[in-house]
C-alpha cells in the first residue's frame, strides 16, 4: 500500500467536488490544485470523495446523502445517510430483517384489520423473534408495519402457528 501525501489527497478531494458523478466514475483523475480552492470547496470535494468511497464499500446502498450545515451559534451539523432496497414479503416464513441497522431473524405473518363494514383499514405484520434452535421463538409477537426484509430463510414456524391435528 503506497503512502498518499497530503497535497495529493487534497488534490484528489478537490477535483471530486466539481462533479460527484465524475468522482464516482474516475476517482483517480484529479487535476485541481487544492491551493486554489476555498475551505468550503475543499470540504465539498472531500464529501464527494467520501460518498464515492462509501458507495464502493457498500454496494447494496441505493440512495445516499452527505451534508454540512453551519449553525448560527458557530457550531455545525454534519451528516451521512444511506438507504437500501429491501425485499418484499412473500408469505409466512422465517426472514432475516434489518431492525435499526441490525440483522435479526423473525417468523413473520401478515394480518389485516377490518372496519365495521368489512373493508380492510390497516395491514401489518406480526413478527416473532427467533432466539436459537433450543429455545425457538419468543412467545410474544412484535407488530411491524413494513418489515425491512434482507432474506427469506428456511425454518420451522413457532409451535403455536402449526395447526394441531384433531385428537393429537
Amino acid at each position: 500500500m503506497s503512502k498518499l501525501s497530503r497535497r495529493a489527497f487534497l488534490a484528489t478531494a478537490g477535483s471530486a467536488a466539481a462533479s460527484p458523478a465524475a468522482a464516482l466514475a474516475a476517482p483517480d483523475r484529479f487535476p485541481a490544485d487544492p491551493g486554489r480552492l476555498s475551505d468550503r470547496e475543499q470540504l465539498d470535494a472531500c464529501m464527494a470523495n467520501m460518498q464515492a468511497i462509501l458507495a464502493r464499500m457498500h454496494p447494496n446502498v441505493r440512495r445516499q446523502s452527505i451534508g454540512y450545515e453551519p449553525r448560527q451559534d458557530g457550531t455545525y451539523y454534519f451528516w451521512v445517510h444511506c438507504e437500501r432496497e429491501f425485499l418484499p414479503w412473500t408469505g409466512p416464513g422465517l426472514y432475516r430483517v434489518s431492525v435499526q441497522g441490525y440483522l435479526m431473524e423473525f417468523w413473520i405473518e401478515k394480518f389485516q384489520r377490518r372496519g365495521i363494514n368489512g373493508v380492510v383499514c390497516w395491514e401489518g405484520f406480526n413478527a416473532w423473534l427467533w432466539i436459537d434452535d433450543d429455545e425457538g421463538y419468543l412467545n410474544e409477537a412484535r407488530t411491524m408495519s413494513t418489515p425491512c426484509i434482507v432474506a427469506k430463510l428456511d425454518g420451522r414456524p413457532p409451535a403455536w402457528c402449526i395447526p394441531q391435528e384433531e385428537g393429537a
